[in-house]
């Protein structure tokens, strides 16, 4: 089998002379003129060695060759025009394997061409340079079984071309300790805003932030131990920081050994999905006329709260129905209403602390849902706070309404389930109603 070697130069005048002398001698050269397109060459070509200019114009041959041997045993020869010393040194520790000082003899590139296709063969023979060469593929083919034949290489170069043309970003990551990208695709550019030349090398974390969620970091870690795929919806950063709800799909790839060397990823921007969706839960737990939680976003963390052992009798509720409400309405009509109402729920957010709830329940009902409260002390003071909050007047378009409401104050008894403890709260509202109003009522059968 010819070898194919990987030429990495921006000079179209060496390129030209090199790629020659390579052909004369019997290989294959497939040329890119960048870091880069080099890059991505080398991974979707699996040439057998590469030969690549220290100067490049995106980034440096040093830095191309530390990022092929983060994810290859691909030989790399470097050709240079600097001689000293600290330099080859700092060549050699890069990953290069060997380098080339220009100008250069052909018989001088070839001689370090064969040698190193020899040790990657592992002959330890003397060969002839160019098609004596060869060396096992690494990983399966995956072209079907019927298209495994001389139309091969259309066929292997129509899958890059879908890797090329697709609108899912894909990303391939090495099996290493860092994980670095050591390919993507033009869509996955696309979608994070980082160019290959910026994202190769790089860890596959650097598209995480401050907020993605650390489960879905978990999961990924679990999928990469186990060597198994996974499918999560996270949240990811682009290079400006502009944030974006990913569906990943990740896949590991094998080699013939069965081992996994490599990750697939399969990115899909899903945030507008994810947006509508968080939208229809807002609605669907939300008063839509006063931006408060409703009954059911109500019911069901008042629930959850007497499920929890260690809130037994450690929070309690205040039922809140206002007085008079349906003279406004009568008087100022519906619209006058429902803004008094918008008015009433943005003094009670005032009221309750970061761990409560104010909730709307129909009408003119409220309550507050008030956490850690473990005293008849507190949660009358609470209540007074509630009733200070309707004293000032209620500016309604041209002209103001003073509305007072009544308070029923119960604390959670153990045991005592979400349905009983707001029933309860609801019964010492009325008694506040048949007292006269505008006051509160304290259940003193609280504590059982």
């Amino acid at each position: 089998m010819t070898p194919n070697i990987l030429l990495i130069e921006d000079n179209p005048d060496i390129t030209n002379v090199v790629k020659y002398d390579l052909e004369q001698a019997g290989y294959q050269v497939m040329t890119a003129e960048d870091g880069s397109s080099g890059l991505t060459s080398a991974w979707e070509n699996q040439p057998d060695l590469v030969i690549l200019d220290l100067g490049l114009p995106d980034f440096s041959g040093e830095e191309v060759a530390r990022r092929l041997r983060a994810t290859s045993d691909v030989p790399v020869i470097i050709l240079t025009a600097m001689d000293a010393v600290e330099q080859k040194v700092s060549l050699l520790r890069a990953g290069a394997n060997d380098y080339i000082v220009k100008p250069f003899y052909p018989e001088e590139l070839l001689a370090r061409v064969e040698v190193q296709l020899r040790a990657r063969a592992g002959s330890g023979e003397d060969t002839a340079p160019g098609p004596s060469v060869s060396r096992e593929p690494s990983f399966p083919n995956p072209l079907p079984v019927h298209l495994q034949s001389s139309d091969q290489p259309h066929w292997l170069s129509l899958l890059a071309a879908a890797l090329t043309h697709t609108t899912s970003g894909i990303s391939i990551t090495a099996n290493t300790d860092e994980h670095p990208v050591v390919y993507c695709n033009p869509a996955f550019e696309r979608l994070t805003g980082y160019t290959s030349s910026e994202i190769l090398g790089q860890s596959w974390r650097v598209l995480q932030g401050e907020h993605t969620d650390p489960d879905a970091l978990v999961g990924i870690y679990e999928a990469i131990e186990a060597g198994k795929p996974t499918d999560l919806v996270m949240l990811n950063y682009r290079k400006d920081g502009s944030s974006f709800w990913s569906a990943l799909n990740l896949g590991p790839i094998r080699n013939e050994e069965n081992a996994v060397t490599h990750f697939i990823g399969v990115h899909t921007d899903v945030t507008d999905r994810v947006n509508t969706q968080r939208e229809l839960e807002h609605r669907a737990y939300t008063d839509i006329l006063t931006g408060l939680a409703n009954r059911a976003q109500f019911m069901m963390e008042l629930k959850q709260e007497a499920a929890q052992p260690e809130s037994q009798g450690l929070f309690a509720l205040a039922f809140i129905d206002l007085d008079g409400f349906k003279a406004i309405n009568d008087c100022f009509g519906h619209e006058a209403g429902d803004e008094l109402l918008r008015q009433v729920a943005q003094r009670l957010r005032g009221v309750v602390r970061n761990v409560d709830l104010a909730a709307r329940l129909a009408g003119d009902e409220f309550v507050l849902l008030l956490r850690h409260v473990d005293s008849d002390a507190a949660l009358e003071l609470i209540a007074q706070r509630t009733l200070a909050a309707f004293q000032p007047a209620f500016e309604l378009e041209a002209f103001s309404v003073t509305v007072h409401a009544s308070v029923g104050l119960v604390r959670h008894r153990p045991g005592e389930s979400a349905v009983q403890m707001l029933s309860r709260a609801d019964q010492a509202m009325y008694q506040t109603k048949r007292q006269g109003k505008n006051d509160f009522t304290l259940d003193l059968t609280t504590l059982g």
